[in-house]
């Protein structure tokens, strides 16, 4: 019955949001972005998160796929942590960084076959965590992890370099078979933690 404050760090144009809005009208739904954005009913907040002074107390914060990008992610989690409050939950998704995918890429690079090495390790993911790494960090933080989930997203949104159909289409059907497998053994590309401040 409790009124739910939730922010989403790093919101783009709020497509999560106004998911759970759909959702559910009645959670007060706040984002964060350099973006300008506008929606009836989630309240933007324009600007670097780092850098702004945010008042609010969130029963959630959520985090999707934006730790990978920033320069320094003690200093994010911590306010991270801070914006929350006590028993509140925070969602983390970034890569998971000792995925078969990952894997993979690693050991083409040895072969001198490098594309995939530097789709995943592009310029703009100044950091890549692996299970182990993103649960030490989010730990030393005071969070208790509460789960921590393996999973590949949607195959239609891959996204594949502009080559002719043929190689584009075999490249799709490898993602496709490496996600598969990856599924059977649980290492997938993405990871979801879900943890609680203490």
């Amino acid at each position: 019955n409790k009124k739910i404050k939730l922010l989403d760090v790093g919101c783009g144009k709020g497509g999560f949001l106004k998911f759970i809005k759909n959702i559910n009208s009645a959670i007060e739904l706040y984002g964060i972005d350099i973006t300008n954005n506008s929606f009836p009913g989630i309240n933007f907040i324009k600007g670097n998160f780092l850098e702004s002074d945010i008042k609010v107390k969130f029963d959630v914060v959520c985090c999707l796929a934006v730790i990978e990008h920033v320069e320094d992610p003690q200093l994010f989690t911590k306010k991270l942590y801070d914006l929350l409050i006590p028993g509140g939950i925070l969602v983390i998704m970034t890569d998971n960084a000792d995925s078969l995918i990952y894997r993979i890429s690693r050991i083409l690079k040895k072969a001198r076959i490098y594309s995939p090495y530097y789709r995943l390790y592009d310029y703009h993911h100044l950091h890549h965590f692996t299970n182990q790494s993103l649960k030490i960090l989010l730990k030393k933080r005071g969070l208790d992890i509460i789960l921590q989930k393996n999973h590949n997203f949607n195959i239609a949104a891959v996204d594949l370099p502009q080559n002719n159909f043929v190689i584009k289409k075999l490249q799709l059907l490898a993602v496709c078979i490496t996600f598969l497998v990856s599924t059977v053994f649980m290492n997938g590309m993405l990871q979801t933690v879900i943890c609680k401040k203490n």
